[in-house]
């Protein structure tokens, strides 16, 4: 089973601030450092722990860059609303893609380290 991280709920415990309110919502943002310091929290303790962990709230919807933070971060499942299903697509995919490639280069860079570290440590000769 699957956990859901609501963005609009963590971000109004973090940050202290009601979202209806119209004296505090100016303050209620999604981007704010130590809410993503929380989502990024969230998602690293549901997979050190075998857990699948999903997104849902108006973040990576109206603003489809967050998306691709989420990406980043590992996320297993982005929920959007339809009319920004496109645009997150486009985000979400270049986020995959890169995610991708980098686990590729770090991939090839340890085998090459290994690689090498194995060859330094082969003596060139031995000696009775």
């Amino acid at each position: 089973r699957q956990s859901k991280i609501g963005s609009n709920d963590l971000t109004q415990l973090v940050l202290g601030v009601d979202r209806d309110s119209g004296i505090l919502a100016k303050l209620f943002d999604e981007d704010n450092t130590a809410v993503k310091a929380a989502i990024s929290h969230a998602i690293k303790g549901a997979h050190r722990n075998g857990k699948e962990i999903g997104f849902c709230g108006q973040a990576p919807s109206d603003k489809p860059e967050f998306a691709g933070f989420l990406v980043d971060l590992g996320i297993d499942s982005i929920s959007l609303t339809p009319d920004s299903v496109f645009k997150a697509l486009e985000i979400v995919s270049k986020a995959e893609m890169k995610r991708s490639i980098e686990k590729e280069l770090n991939g090839a860079i340890s085998a090459k380290t290994n690689e090498k570290d194995m060859t330094q440590d082969t003596p060139k000769k031995i000696s009775a």
